[in-house]
């Protein structure tokens, strides 16, 4: 996430959208929790206020990174980084992901 194409907004949505589907029940242990709970407030602390049916609608995660800095954005996707490297680290120590997932 730290190369590549696009501005970081544009990067954080890609990674965003790969974890969006998790929730805090996903992740065993207490500190992955905490750490997933951090980034999901971030994330979508600006809420997109348009109703469902609204065309414009951009969902919350995509307002949030449409009103925060570069500063902001790139402190979130290392968060996301570091998640990604805990949670992987987490693997290894338990082979077959007891659980997780």
């Amino acid at each position: 996430m730290a190369v590549g194409t696009g501005t970081i907004h544009q990067r954080l949505m890609d990674a965003w959208s790969e974890f969006h589907p998790l929730s805090e029940k996903d992740f065993p242990t207490a500190e992955l929790k905490k750490v997933w709970n951090s980034i999901d407030h971030s994330i979508t602390k600006y809420p997109d206020a348009r109703p469902f049916d609204d065309p414009n609608r951009v969902g919350d995660a995509q307002s949030t990174v449409n009103h925060i800095s570069e500063e902001e954005a790139v402190q979130l996707a290392k968060d996301i980084y570091e998640l990604n490297g805990q949670v992987e680290d987490y693997m290894e120590d338990n082979p077959g992901g007891e659980g997780m997932l």
